[in-house]
């Protein structure tokens, strides 16, 4: 289920410090999925709880180079809020 519903986590600036301040893990996620499947799926995957999700739609833009035209896909992020002291052990950073 997880393949289906998540594809993969999201790495940036922005999605690095929600997570190490507030304990929030963002995942691209599929165009069909909503927010109980998403939360189900981490749910199962990882063994942690999920307490809220929130959804963001970020639309398909025209992007344009020279004379030709084309458009960039749409996407649908996920930021998952996990319960006070739980992680997930894919995003935590190995130190040495």
């Amino acid at each position: 289920m997880l393949n289906s519903v998540v594809k993969k986590p999201v790495i940036s600036e922005k999605s690095i410090s929600a997570q190490s301040s507030g304990n929030k893990y963002t995942f691209l996620v599929s165009a069909q999925a909503t927010a109980k499947q998403v939360a189900m799926a981490v749910t199962d995957a990882f063994g942690v709880e999920v307490v809220k999700t929130n959804v963001i739609n970020l639309p398909a833009k025209i992007k344009r180079f020279r004379r030709i035209k084309g458009i960039r896909a749409g996407r649908k992020h996920v930021v998952v809020t996990l319960k006070k002291g739980q992680t997930i052990p894919l995003f935590e950073e190995e130190t040495k």
